[in-house]
């Protein structure tokens, strides 16, 4: 794929770089931090060396502030969150360079996302066959055992103790399935692998028991279904036999049958169940004689906690502090190290402002890659843009659990996918 040679020149070798970003994330923060680092002074030293012009426009206005936001808003509330967290909130500023670097060499052609996808798909399909090998044998390739956790066996493949297999396959399968598009549109031999393949990463988080990342993918097939015509097919039967697979293995499988179920009670669950966590849960739920997930107690202190700095918010990771202050009137321990949403995490650290000028950054990228549309002539280079765009919505999609948009981990995989937005913006080929 990469040729020796070719790495010394400094535009493959920062192609290489990025093309390296879905390995590293498997690799950890440390691995992750330092290939953007290395990526974002190998982009800078290109873009210095063809002279390129950075021109400010709305989009980048809104996007800067936000980042401003942060840092402004730890250093008023530098006692609650720490001189070190004041510092990290400093830090951040790496994906918000991410952001710049990423946009100014794909809007010169200088970046090939080609690399990207087909290292992804690489990834993706490694994961996801060492997930299911897991699952089934008990081990994976490496001779690693599920992870235990409570009384649920979780596959985790290479990532050990943490549990988010299905939320990495989740977030990097549309950048796979670009790499299915372009191969089968160049080789028509390549579409025997698609059903296969693109049923491997679904089964894989199913079984991973990531179950956000689980209905997210299977929302993206069917908005992939009625977008992407020439796929259509394929991408039925893909949903149909992962369904009926994903229900037959539930079916003899009584602790991921649970692990599902439950997950369904706590969203359309009633107060007929006569369990007491349930009832600690009810009183405090946002829908009216539902029951709450565990994170629905930590969002009603998020919620709370921010409601006592609405303005300017209470600085980075501040809800670590902030959620011992809150009374909720239950026993139950609801401090966690974050939100586990992006849009609660935004309002509780950088407060109406920077939930503003992040918010006007997301309507305008929509509204400007809805208007560049027509500049995707060719039918690769169209299902390309549908599968970014998509890639954009589901990360900022309120109605979800996730990690910390602020974090190395989770923080450099949303910000690398809000980045390749800009392939929506402009002319760009491949």
């Amino acid at each position: 794929m990469f040729q020796l040679k070719k790495l010394s020149n400094l535009e493959n070798f920062t192609n290489f770089l990025l093309a390296l970003i879905p390995i590293s994330l498997i690799a950890g923060s440390f691995i992750i931090n330092l290939n953007i680092f290395f990526f974002l002074i190998a982009g800078i030293i290109l873009i210095k060396k063809h002279q390129f012009t950075f021109k400010f426009n709305k989009i980048k206005i809104f996007i800067s502030i936000f980042f401003i936001s942060i840092i402004i808003s730890s250093l008023i509330n530098i006692k609650v969150v720490g001189y070190e967290n004041f510092i990290k909130s400093i830090l951040l500023l790496r994906f918000l360079i991410l952001y710049f670097v990423i946009d100014l060499l794909l809007i010169n052609n200088l970046l090939n996302l080609r690399k990207l996808f087909i290292v992804s798909l690489i990834c993706t399909s490694f994961i996801s066959s060492d997930v299911i090998i897991q699952y089934v044998y008990g081990k994976n390739i490496f001779g690693n055992e599920p992870l235990e956790l409570f009384d649920s066996v979780i596959p985790t493949s290479v990532f050990g103790d943490e549990a988010i297999a299905g939320g990495y396959l989740q977030k990097f399968f549309l950048l796979s399935f670009a790499s299915l598009l372009i191969l089968c549109e160049k080789n028509k031999i390549s579409q025997i692998y698609f059903i296969p393949i693109t049923l491997l990463h679904i089964l894989a988080i199913f079984v991973s028991t990531n179950r956000m990342p689980f209905i997210l993918i299977i929302f993206s097939i069917l908005l992939l279904i009625i977008f992407l015509k020439k796929f259509r097919i394929n991408l039925i039967i893909c949903l149909v036999l992962s369904l009926s697979a994903s229900l037959l293995v539930a079916k003899n499988d009584e602790i991921l049958f649970e692990k599902y179920n439950g997950f369904y009670k706590k969203i359309f669950g009633t107060s007929a169940d006569n369990s007491l966590e349930y009832e600690k849960l009810n009183k405090l739920n946002f829908f009216s004689g539902k029951i709450s997930s565990t994170h629905g107690l930590n969002y009603i202190a998020t919620f709370k906690s921010f409601q006592e700095s609405m303005v300017i918010g209470k600085g980075l990771k501040s809800i670590r502090s902030n959620c011992r202050k809150v009374d909720l009137s239950t026993e139950r321990k609801v401090c966690l190290n974050h939100p586990h949403n992006f849009h609660l995490e935004i309002l509780h650290d950088t407060g109406l402002i920077g939930y503003l000028f992040i918010s006007l950054f997301v309507i305008f990228t929509f509204i400007t890659s809805l208007k560049n549309f027509h500049n995707k002539e060719k039918y690769v280079e169209k299902g390309i843009f549908i599968l970014i765009l998509l890639n954009f919505f589901l990360e900022i999609w309120p109605l979800k659990s996730s990690g910390s948009l602020l974090s190395s981990w989770t923080g450099s995989v949303v910000w690398l996918m809000v980045a390749l937005t800009s392939y929506n913006l402009k002319k760009i080929n491949l």
